[in-house]
């Protein structure tokens, strides 16, 4: 009897996990360049912003500093480091285009990967969009990443209250398709 439910269990867990991993790679990160689509307003406003160089910091003046700080090799390559610099690095549900070296903090690394919500019909609804993996950004996705005492890094980022309208990118109300 005991070997019967140590087989049933078994059998149940490693089921439950194939579910569980099969709901995390249906999102997909597509990459910032397909938010463009409906969104120019908002990627023009992060490109021209240090978000989308994220990932390019990793290779810039004083980043070698930075990592012999904290203690990293190559930043590059460097998960914490990444964690913060580049949209899903080390993700598996990433797209055949998306590329992590060219995305920086993209608009996944806080709306989460795109896949299911890109779609007009759903970007329309606010619920059907959280239902298909959008995320509502809040601050502590923000201070995920911006947080004191990083190694290496002096952290500019003052309080979530003053920092959030620098970053801000509203629909614009004539253009905003969404239901109600």
């Amino acid at each position: 009897m005991r070997k019967v439910f140590l087989v049933s269990f078994c059998f149940v867990f490693i089921f439950s996990l194939n579910l569980f991993a099969q709901g995390e790679a249906k999102f997909e990160y597509i990459g910032s360049k397909k938010c463009k689509t409906c969104h120019k307003d908002q990627y023009d406003k992060w490109s021209s912003a240090s978000h989308s160089k994220a990932y390019e910091s990793l290779k810039a003046e004083g980043a070698a500093a930075k990592a012999k700080a904290a203690k990293v090799k190559d930043p590059l390559t460097n998960e914490t480091c990444l964690s913060c610099h580049a949209t899903a690095a080390g993700a598996k549900n990433v797209s055949k285009t998306f590329k992590v070296e060219e995305e920086g903090v993209g608009c996944e690394a806080c709306h989460g990967a795109g896949s299911e919500y890109k779609k007009m019909s759903t970007m329309k609804d606010r619920k059907a969009s959280i239902a298909a993996g959008m995320v509502v950004p809040d601050k502590n996705t923000c201070t995920n990443c911006h947080k004191a005492g990083t190694p290496g890094h002096d952290n500019k980022f003052t309080t979530y209250e003053k920092e959030w309208p620098k970053i801000a990118h509203p629909v614009d109300p004539e253009k905003d398709r969404r239901k109600k």
